[in-house]
C-alpha cells in the first residue's frame, strides 16, 4: 500500500529505477530469468498480461513518456522508442553495476545470478547493501576481537 503524505519528496530519477528494478526482480522466475517486457510501453511485441505490480511499472511509465504528438497530429514513434531504450538500458545498468545479473548473453534474457537470487530473498536493493554493511561491521569487529585475544595472549605469554 502507497500512502501519499502532502509533505514528502517527490521520488528522483535513481530512486524510481531501483523500485522498478526491485520489482522486477521479485517477480522473476524460480529459474532467476527476469520479465523486463513490463518496461515497453507500447506493449506490442512483448506479452499484454502482466502481473499488477509489473502492469502498474509500464503504466506509470506510460504517464511519464514524454509527449510524441507534434501539432500537425502526427505520432513521432522516434521519442517513445528512444524512451523505452533509456528506461531499459537504465534498468540493466543498475542490475549489472550493482552485480545482480550478469552481462545478458545472445538471447537478451536477464537472469538473476547469486547475488540477485540473495537480493531477492532479501526484498530489495536497499536491504540488500543494509545487509552487506552490517557483514562488513561484524567482520571489523570480528577482526579487532581478534587481534585483542592475540595481544592478551602476547602479554600473557610474556609476564608470568
Amino acid at each position: 500500500m502507497i500512502f501519499n503524505f502532502p509533505f514528502s519528496k517527490p521520488e528522483t530519477e535513481e530512486q524510481r529505477i531501483i523500485r522498478h528494478a526491485d520489482i522486477i526482480v521479485t517477480n522473476s522466475s524460480y529459474t532467476g530469468e527476469l520479465d523486463n517486457d513490463c518496461l515497453d510501453i507500447i506493449g506490442i511485441l512483448t506479452k499484454s498480461e502482466l502481473p499488477p505490480s509489473l502492469a502498474a511499472i509500464r503504466n506509470e511509465l506510460r504517464r511519464i513518456q514524454p509527449p510524441n504528438v507534434d501539432s500537425s497530429g502526427t505520432t513521432n514513434v522516434d521519442i517513445t522508442s528512444q524512451f523505452i531504450q533509456n528506461n531499459y538500458d537504465i534498468v540493466r545498468d543498475h542490475l549489472l553495476n550493482n552485480g545482480y545479473i550478469n552481462t545478458p548473453d545472445h538471447t537478451r534474457k536477464w537472469v538473476l545470478n547469486e547475488k540477485g537470487k540473495l537480493m531477492k530473498e532479501l526484498g530489495g536493493h536497499k536491504k540488500y547493501v543494509r545487509y552487506r554493511l552490517r557483514e562488513i561491521n561484524i567482520l571489523k569487529n570480528q577482526n579487532f576481537i581478534n587481534w585483542c585475544l592475540i595481544i592478551a595472549t602476547a602479554l600473557a605469554a610474556i609476564m608470568p
